[in-house]
């Protein structure tokens, strides 16, 4: 969004919504539930990494398996 003035959240129907100094109004669905902080910290590593480099990595075998989603 450029030019953004406001931003209001509805947490009952779940959307947001911004205005802008142009008199534009944008709604966006918001998620009903987040990820938690741990997953999200894995997919922004196995962004950059393969299974293998991260099988390489010299970390606890615990923290491997969690990072290649072996663990349930």
């Amino acid at each position: 969004m450029t030019n953004g003035l406001c931003c209001m959240y509805f947490p009952h129907g779940g959307f947001i919504a911004t205005g802008t100094r142009d008199g534009h109004v944008q709604f966006w669905t918001a998620p009903r539930v987040l990820s938690s902080l741990k997953h999200l910290c894995r997919k922004a590593l196995r962004t950059f990494l393969t299974t293998y480099q991260v099988l390489a990595l010299p970390i606890p075998r615990k923290l491997k398996e969690f990072l290649t989603y072996r663990t349930f």
